[in-house]
């Protein structure tokens, strides 16, 4: 049999021997070659810097789109197509914050540009963390820190502290309680230093309890909070966040008593939250704290459990 040899017919699957050296590869249509050169200019565009007034309009765009993509829901097969839509185009928008950077470094369009990025990278790295991609997401959140500590970008303090916050999750998931306990008493320092004006972040202590009658969080005085652009509202929540985390690495490292006392500041927080009364917030925390007493003093019947 022409170009076959006897071996191939006494197996159980009959396999034709082509000529590969002879065989032409097949051309693309003039349509494929002008559509596989277009995905190749667009890999390989470079970004530009567009005008300051551009970038922020641009910026707040992308903000909104990448917000309307996390809520969008999606098939159970494909629970994370919209949120790496979104990483997509918080990529993007990254790489035209970077060229904006690069353009006079030292003036103040580029610092801001800096921050925008920042801003991009603490969404980035809750992206991956939320599609479970723990590794990558750190490099991002970590990025995100540094470039917008409260003395270069006042107004992105809730992304400097929303970054903390998941980087305290992230080391607790890994069973390092030391480090993530290490990120969230920075989260919380960060917040008690808006809080008080000083900018300065103080010695953690053990909690305050709260004054019932008015409340776990008074309202400062507007020059005491700087203009947040996420607003005060998300800064609180996310604080009442930062204490449930805390009261789990206090636990996970055997601080029984700070644990409940972290656990009492986020019930009263979560309280206030949904408009509670002065008096129904007082008898809450009576009976809270003599909870979270009786929790913490009586021994562990069985320390080996």
């Amino acid at each position: 049999m022409s170009g076959v040899d006897e071996e191939d017919l006494t197996g159980t699957v009959f396999i034709p021997r082509v000529n590969l050296a002879r065989a032409d590869p097949p051309r693309p249509t003039p349509t494929a070659a002008v559509a596989m050169q277009a995905g190749f200019l667009k890999k390989e565009a470079v970004v530009t810097a567009i005008a300051a007034e551009a970038l922020e309009a641009k910026f707040e765009l992308c903000l909104s789109e990448c917000a309307a993509l996390r809520s969008k829901p999606a098939a159970e097969e494909e629970p994370y197509v919209h949120r790496y839509e979104e990483r997509d185009a918080l990529q993007q928008m990254l790489k035209q914050a970077a060229a904006n950077a690069a353009v006079d470094p030292d003036g103040a369009d580029a610092a801001r540009a800096r921050v925008i990025g920042g801003v991009l990278e603490c969404w980035l790295g809750i992206n991956f963390m939320d599609c479970e991609e723990p590794g990558s997401g750190q490099a991002h959140l970590e990025r995100a820190i540094e470039a917008l500590e409260v003395q270069k970008a006042p107004a992105e303090a809730v992304r400097l502290l929303d970054a903390l916050n998941h980087l305290g999750i992230l080391w607790a998931n890994r069973g390092e309680s030391e480090k993530s306990l290490e990120r969230l008493e920075a989260a919380e320092a960060l917040h008690m230093s808006l809080r008080g004006g000083s900018g300065v972040r103080p010695a953690v202590r053990e909690p305050r309890q709260p004054n019932p009658y008015r409340g776990p969080n008074p309202k400062p005085e507007p020059s005491q909070v700087p203009a947040l652009r996420e607003g005060e509202e998300q800064l609180e929540d996310l604080h009442t966040l930062t204490c449930f985390y805390l009261a789990q690495a206090h636990g996970n490292l055997g601080a029984r008593e700070r644990s409940a006392s972290y656990c009492h500041r986020t019930m009263i927080r979560q309280l206030a939250r949904r408009g509670g009364s002065a008096q129904g917030e007082h008898a809450f925390q009576a009976s809270w704290h003599s909870l979270t007493l009786t929790l913490t003093l009586t021994p562990n019947p069985n320390p080996n459990a």
